[in-house]
């Protein structure tokens, strides 16, 4: 028969399966998993969005350029995103914040890793124009597959505020880096 600190154990451990199913997959329903050329479109009903452009490439290539852009802009004074990318296929070897306004503070990542964290300030400013506001420059390894290899923008609740400091829930539009020989 099972002691009593066993069956502890075990529901203790349920609960920590159970727990962990429910954060990812809160995650991966508030994070999207779309290929943002083709839904652009479909999406564009006002609400805020920030969208991972693709582009095609091949095997070798240097300095593959994503773009990250937001739309909808509802007006942010903070946000904080990840990249990730498969490191098997590429690896991220830059990035350049294209917001060029006063009062917004760009802290550049101090080495790239997968994932990348992405982090602007607009101090006493609260951004509202829309386009781009990131750069990615990637190269691709010789012995990558060929295929499309997904660059995915993540961001925790609460990382992304308005002036008031209230979380802002912005879906997130994910593409391919498509490598073909």
């Amino acid at each position: 028969m099972p002691s009593k600190q066993n069956i502890a154990i075990k529901f203790v451990l349920v609960l920590f399966v159970c727990a962990t199913h429910f954060a990812l997959t809160l995650i991966a329903c508030s994070c999207g998993n779309r290929n943002s050329s083709e839904d652009l479109k479909e999406s564009n009903d006002g609400r805020p969005f920030l969208v991972v452009h693709g582009t095609d490439s091949e095997l070798g290539a240097q300095n593959v350029e994503v773009i990250v852009e937001i739309k909808n802009n509802p007006g942010i004074l903070g946000i904080d995103f990840e990249i990730y990318y498969d490191d098997t296929v590429m690896v991220l070897l830059d990035s350049q914040s294209t917001l060029d306004l006063e009062g917004c503070v760009y802290t550049s990542p101090s080495y790239y890793r997968n994932p990348t964290t992405f982090l602007w300030d607009f101090q006493d400013v609260t951004w509202t124009e829309d386009g781009a506001i990131l750069k990615l420059y990637f190269n691709i390894f010789e012995t990558a597959s060929l295929g499309k290899h997904e660059i995915k923008l993540m961001y925790e609740y609460g990382n992304i505020f308005d002036a008031n400091g209230i979380p802002l829930d912005i879906e997130v539009k994910n593409a391919y880096i498509n490598i073909e020989e």
